[in-house]
C-alpha cells in the first residue's frame, strides 16, 4: 500500500468506542485526529450502566458479559475497528479475538507496548474492579525474565474521579507517577484512557505513557492489514 492510499485509508478507516465513563470521548477524539483519523468516521457509545452494573454486583457475570457483547458486535456491525475502552468489561472482548471486524481492548495496548521494553514498570489503576485484569494483561504480556509490573491501586484516585473533582483527582494521578519515578520506577503507564491527562502534570524527563493514542496506532495497524490482501488483488 502506497503511502497516500495508506493515509487515505487512515482518513476513511470507521472506529467505533464503547466507554463507560464519558470523560474518555473527547480524549479517544483527539488521539484519533492526532493520528491521522477523520473525526466523521469516529463513533461513541456510552454505556456507563454496565460498568456500574458489575461493581454493584462484585463481578462481570454471565448476563452483563453477554449485554457487552452484544454491544460489541452490533458496532463491529458498522465499523472497520471497535474499541472496548473500559478495564472492568475488558473481558468481554476475550472471546471475539476470531471476529470478522477486529474487537480490541484498550487496556491491552500498554501492556503489550511495554513488553519490548525493559526497566521497571508500575501501572496506576484507580477502579478496583479493574485491578485482576489489568495485573493479569501486564504479567501475560511481560517478556520471560523480565521484571514483572507493579500494578499500584489508587482508591482515592477512584473516589475523587467518581465524585466529579476533576482537578484534584488529575493531580493525585500525576503525584502518584512522580512517587513511583521517584522510588525507582523506568516505566509509569495509566490503566485507565481518563487518566491521560495527568501526563501532562509530571514534570522531569520521563513522562507517563497513556493509553488514548497507543489503542488508536494498534487500532490503525490492525485495520490496515485486515484490507491489505483485498488491496493487493484489486491491484
Amino acid at each position: 500500500m502506497s503511502n497516500l492510499s495508506s493515509a487515505k485509508h487512515k482518513a476513511d478507516m470507521r472506529i467505533s468506542f464503547l466507554h463507560t465513563v464519558a470523560a474518555n470521548l473527547p480524549l479517544f477524539d483527539e488521539a484519533a485526529v492526532a493520528t491521522g483519523l477523520s473525526s466523521a468516521n469516529i463513533r461513541h457509545e456510552l454505556r456507563a450502566d454496565l460498568r456500574e452494573a458489575v461493581e454493584e454486583r462484585g463481578a462481570l457475570t454471565d448476563d452483563l458479559m453477554s449485554q457487552t457483547v452484544e454491544r460489541l458486535q452490533s458496532l463491529a456491525s458498522q465499523s472497520d475497528v471497535v474499541v472496548l475502552t473500559c478495564a472492568t468489561l475488558g473481558p468481554a472482548a476475550d472471546g471475539l479475538q476470531d471476529a470478522a471486524i477486529p474487537i480490541l481492548r484498550a487496556d491491552m495496548a500498554l501492556p503489550r507496548l511495554v513488553a519490548a521494553m525493559s526497566g521497571r514498570i508500575s501501572v496506576l489503576c484507580a477502579a478496583e474492579s479493574a485491578l485482576a485484569s489489568t495485573r493479569r494483561m501486564y504479567e501475560q504480556e511481560a517478556r520471560e525474565g523480565s521484571v514483572q509490573p507493579a500494578v499500584i491501586h489508587l482508591p482515592q484516585v477512584w473516589n475523587l474521579f467518581k465524585a466529579g473533582d476533576r482537578e484534584a483527582c488529575l493531580e493525585a494521578i500525576a503525584a502518584s507517577a512522580r512517587s513511583e519515578y521517584q522510588a525507582g520506577a523506568d516505566i509509569v503507564t495509566f490503566a485507565h484512557p481518563w487518566m491521560a491527562p495527568a501526563a501532562e502534570l509530571v514534570t522531569g524527563d520521563k513522562r507517563p505513557l497513556d493509553i488514548p493514542r497507543a489503542v488508536l496506532n494498534m487500532a490503525v495497524r490492525r485495520g490496515q492489514a485486515r484490507s491489505e490482501p483485498a488491496t493487493r488483488s484489486d491491484g
